[in-house]
C-alpha cells in the first residue's frame, strides 16, 4: 500500500496550463499546415473561390473536384477527417484555456477544458492531456498526407497537324 499525497494545486495547475498551450499550439500549427496544403490545391486545380474563402468553402470545392485527384476515396476519407479536426479547431482556437485536476484519494484526473467563447450555448469540450496530444499529432499526420495528394495527369491535348 503507497502513500497517496494530493497534487499540488497551484504549481500543478500552473504545469499543467503551460503544457495545453504547447498542445494547443501543436495543434493549431499543423492545422495551418492543413489549411495551407488545402488552399495550394484549390489553386493548383483553378478553382474559383474568393481568396478570403472560409476553410469550409474550400474544402468542399475540393470534394466537388474529386474527379481531378488520382485516389478520390483518399481524397474523400481525409476530407471527412478535415471536418471533425475543423470542429475541433473551433473550440480549441476560440476558447480560454482552463484546467481542471481532480483527485478523490485514490485517482487522479487531469483535463483540459475549453469553452467556445463565440459559441456559449455549446457544452465545454473536456480533453484529456494525451487526448489534446494525439489529435495534434493526427491534424499534423492528416496536413502531410493532404499535401501528397496525387492530381490526374493533365490530358493530353491534340496537336494540329501542319504539314503543308
Amino acid at each position: 500500500m503507497g502513500i497517496h499525497q494530493p497534487i499540488d494545486g497551484l504549481a500543478e495547475r500552473d504545469r499543467l496550463r503551460r503544457e495545453g498551450q504547447v498542445l494547443r499550439g501543436q495543434f493549431v500549427d499543423g492545422f495551418a499546415r492543413l489549411e495551407a496544403s488545402v488552399f495550394d490545391y484549390v489553386q493548383r486545380l483553378g478553382l474559383k473561390l474568393p481568396i478570403n474563402a472560409p476553410f469550409s468553402q474550400r474544402a468542399k470545392a475540393l470534394a466537388a473536384a474529386r474527379a481531378s485527384f488520382r485516389h478520390p476515396a483518399k481524397l474523400d476519407d481525409r476530407l471527412a477527417e478535415v471536418a471533425e479536426m475543423a470542429a475541433l479547431r473551433a473550440d480549441i482556437v476560440h476558447s480560454v484555456l482552463s484546467v481542471a485536476m481532480c483527485w478523490d484519494g485514490k485517482d487522479e484526473v487531469r483535463l483540459f477544458l475549453f469553452r467556445n467563447a463565440g459559441n456559449p450555448a455549446r457544452p465545454v469540450l473536456m480533453l484529456a492531456p494525451e487526448a489534446l496530444k494525439k489529435a495534434a499529432t493526427r491534424v499534423a499526420t492528416l496536413a502531410h498526407q493532404f499535401s501528397q495528394q496525387q492530381l490526374k495527369a493533365p490530358a493530353p491535348t491534340d496537336r494540329a497537324s501542319t504539314s503543308g
